[in-house]
């Protein structure tokens, strides 16, 4: 309770890097180790643009059908930056 208290989000900058990967793009995980915080690069933003209506629906009609999938799960997409003052 008391880290929570100092560090109230869930993201946990713990490194996840592997030497063996080329890609400088940040990562992480939550404390719980349930969800996986990446920076997408810009290649993997076209991509994820260009199937996300096919992945959608295929996990709606599998959660609609109750049907397991090994899909990992997108909770969300976003874009920060930041504005000079």
């Amino acid at each position: 309770m008391e880290s929570r208290a100092r560090n109230p989000g869930f993201y946990q900058p713990r490194c996840l890097r592997d030497p063996a990967v080329l890609t400088q793009n940040a990562r992480g995980q939550s404390r719980d180790d349930r969800f996986i915080v990446k920076q997408l690069s810009a290649a993997e933003r076209r991509s994820l643009k260009e199937i996300a209506p096919n992945y959608f629906a295929y996990l709606a009609r599998a959660m609609r059908r109750r049907q397991p999938t090994c899909l990992a799960k997108i909770m969300g997409v976003f874009t920060v930056c930041c504005l000079a003052a």
